[in-house]
């Protein structure tokens, strides 16, 4: 009788260890299914219609310009170049005053409390050289555009500096608003 209690507990058991598998099998199996369901409504709340608030790149070109102790200034720059990105598809230029009051703007999302960064392209005699920075601030004389900058990748000479142009990434102003579009 002992053989048959020691045999009908093994099957227990070995039954209960595979129920145990198969339920973990199916909250795993249940868990995949259910995971990307949750995250993808999750998601959905974040997201940012760009079609009504889209974001704006932003280009100053210049005739000539400098780099001393952090500033790097920009000469005749004649306006603000704007673009944003699909599916808004939105370009316009706007007045360099404009664009520096709007860095000061009282929103949460001014330029003033969240600096940009830019890439700053100088064509020189031989070789257009290239600077990546974050601009700090900015203040304006007339047609010339001064910067603090603090210069993440690449370099610039101290002195003076031949045509350039500066792409400032993803800035947050209120363009859009100019333009029919709501602030998100």
């Amino acid at each position: 009788m002992s053989a048959e209690i020691s045999k009908r507990f093994i099957w227990e058991s070995d039954f209960v260890h595979q129920r145990c598998k198969i339920m973990r099998l199916a909250h795993l199996f249940g868990f995949l299914l259910v995971f990307p369901l949750v995250a993808a409504s999750a998601s959905a709340d974040v997201v940012i219609d760009e079609t009504t608030h889209p974001k704006f790149l932003f280009v100053m070109s210049a005739k000539s310009g400098s780099f001393e102790a952090n500033t790097l200034t920009l000469t005749d720059v004649p306006a603000v170049v704007y673009f944003s990105d699909r599916p808004a598809r939105i370009a316009g230029h706007t007045s360099v005053q404009s664009f520096v009051d709007d860095w000061f703007n009282s929103s949460t999302d001014s330029l003033a409390k969240d600096p940009p960064n830019a890439t700053l392209s100088v064509l020189g005699k031989d070789a257009i050289q290239d600077s990546v920075m974050k601009l700090v601030n900015v203040s304006i004389d007339g047609g010339t555009v001064h910067f603090t900058i603090q210069i993440l990748e690449g370099s610039l000479p101290e002195g003076p500096l031949g045509p350039m142009s500066l792409f400032i990434d993803e800035a947050t102003t209120g363009y859009w608003e100019s333009e029919g579009f709501d602030r998100p």
